[in-house]
């Protein structure tokens, strides 16, 4: 599994969303942590760099199991889990799954259960070229290509309006995996629902939601956060589902501040 890697300190692994984007969209919003935390962004199974971890379908037991590798090859036992959007669903698979191997969780703009697709196509009808490309992404081949595509006709869902270019920047440069995508969309995401399963987390957690995100709306971290036992909830106001890249600062002060804790 390939990894994007800025640090020297304690161990934090990024979990990227999608699923099928890639570990490169963190940077350089997330340097500033890497002066007392070593970033490791990874590319998740067939996306990014990771491509070639291509072995389908593609589910989440055998990301957890890359993950798991990872660690375990690198012996960074003991790391913190950082874990955006879809990325955030993977995060608390592993604390589940592995709770001996990290110290801490941070998720952002996340969920528990699969409930916040409702609210995502609800959002997405008020964009007519969003529910155009969905419509075409849907009865296309679904390749990266295809993929790329669908994101970067998307972008009033995932970006607060001003952020245009840094979003298409931030797109153009992520190694899409329209494989991995299709996959978890057909064998998880339709049964996602671990909010009966936190209670067992015992790690301190930090639950970032952003104010303006349409693709997981505040109430779902603030759900999240009630079920896990050792959360504290924080709302980045007049950001969207991208909230480390619209207000980088702030989201590093944020985590920072609560590590020090």
């Amino acid at each position: 599994m390939h990894s994007h890697t800025e640090g020297t300190e304690k161990p934090c692994l990024l979990l990227h969303g999608g699923p099928g984007m890639d570990g490169s969209y963190f940077f350089p919003y997330l340097h500033p942590l890497s002066k007392t935390l070593r970033l490791h962004g990874l590319d998740l199974r067939g996306s990014g760099k990771s491509l070639h971890l291509s072995e389908r379908p593609h589910t989440m037991q055998k990301i957890i199991a890359d993950i798991r590798t990872f660690i375990t090859a690198n012996n960074l036992e003991d790391c913190i889990l950082l874990g955006h959007s879809f990325g955030g669903f993977a995060a608390l698979e592993y604390a589940l799954a592995y709770p001996t191997d990290i110290s801490r969780l941070i998720i952002v703009a996340s969920a528990a259960h699969q409930g916040f697709i409702r609210d995502c196509t609800k959002n997405a009808r008020r964009f007519p070229k969003v529910m155009m490309a969905q419509r075409e992404f849907a009865e296309s081949e679904k390749t990266s290509e295809h993929l790329k595509q669908l994101c970067l006709e998307s972008l009033p869902l995932y970006f607060s309006p001003g952020f245009e270019q840094t979003a298409t920047d931030l797109l153009n440069d992520i190694q899409f995996g329209g494989e991995v995508y299709s996959d978890i969309q057909k064998h998880y995401l339709s049964t996602f629902d671990l909010r009966k399963k936190l209670e067992t987390i015992s790690q301190q957690s930090l639950v970032i939601a952003a104010e303006h995100d349409l693709v997981l709306p505040p109430k779902y971290s603030e759900e999240l956060a009630s079920l896990l036992p050792n959360a504290h909830y924080t709302l980045m106001e007049n950001t969207a589902h991208f909230p480390f890249v619209e207000a980088p600062e702030k989201f590093c002060t944020l985590i920072e501040n609560w590590m020090k804790k």
